[in-house]
């Protein structure tokens, strides 16, 4: 209990106040709110679960920030276009 933080070896991090394991199942768990960094961005939530590797892991309630690419738009494209609508 207190402040609790976890790292694995490829960089996943959990950090919450509390922090329970279950022998039998080999999943631990939080009833309360919790922050997970994994390579996909930053999940924060309350209620946290997961199996001994973070590998297949769940919030009850989560919120989360995801870096997602998006693709460039050719903006030379998109003035042609509107040049070749004023022309008309």
């Amino acid at each position: 209990r207190g402040d609790v933080a976890v790292e694995k070896h490829d960089g996943k991090r959990l950090y919450t106040q509390q922090l329970f394991w279950n022998a039998r199942t080999r999943k631990i768990y939080s009833n309360v709110d919790s922050k997970f960094v994994h390579p996909r961005g930053v999940s924060y939530g309350e209620g946290f679960e997961a199996d001994e590797d973070f590998k297949d892991w769940r919030f009850r309630r989560q919120r989360s920030r995801l870096e997602v690419e998006a693709p460039r738009r050719d903006s030379t494209a998109a003035r042609n276009a509107a040049d070749r609508r004023s022309d008309r």
